[in-house]
């Protein structure tokens, strides 16, 4: 079968890119890549990076820009996908979901002063699969509950880093909840909880 590689790149404070159905950012065996920066905006009302098992995603929020999702943000469904957000990016969700499904492999990271991922609701780092979230430098991680390895077979891994010259990673939540059944790494290395 054939590899397909698509990329998006929405640049500028006058871009946006806004749609009515899920985003998807790797889907069908092909490598997909999406840029949002200098204060661009993306707009959708759920989102998946790295859907199927063949996907694989790569989402880059940046340089100010912003993605707003009404519903879930998937990093990793039954794919493998990635969600960096650095430079004052910032997403705000209903919810996240890294490492979804069993076999899939999700990987969110944080970095920089003005650097937020908002949620609603639920945080959960490793569903079914495998799923990690760094918060350095500044970057703000914050939600209403977080779920670590929360099904038999996966595994979760929270790095939670920073120091006082490059600034300290903050995860902000209302309830940590530890009835996960699979494993969970926590690594807080600097950071603040």
């Amino acid at each position: 079968s054939q590899t397909t590689t698509a990329t998006a790149l929405i640049t500028g404070a006058n871009s946006k890119l806004m749609t009515t159905k899920s985003l998807n950012v790797g889907h069908f065996s092909g490598n997909g890549l999406l840029t949002a920066e200098d204060s661009a905006q993306v707009i959708s009302p759920d989102g998946f990076i790295g859907r199927e098992v063949s996907g694989t995603g790569v989402a880059r929020i940046t340089d100010n820009a912003s993605w707003s999702l009404l519903n879930s943000l998937n990093v990793g469904f039954d794919g493998n996908g990635t969600l960096e957000v650095n430079s004052a990016g910032s997403v705000s969700a209903g919810s996240l979901l890294i490492g979804v499904n069993a076999g899939s492999i999700g990987q969110v990271s944080l970095t920089d002063a003005g650097s937020v991922l908002h949620t609603d609701t639920e945080i959960v780092i490793g569903a079914a699969g495998s799923g990690s979230l760094s918060i350095d430098k500044g970057a703000l991680l914050a939600g209403d509950s977080l779920l670590i390895a929360q099904q038999v077979g996966s595994t979760g891994t929270l790095h939670l880093r920073g120091n006082d010259t490059d600034g300290r990673g903050v995860l902000a939540i209302g309830q940590l909840n530890n009835s996960g059944s699979g494993t969970a790494i926590v690594d807080f290395d600097g950071g603040v909880l």
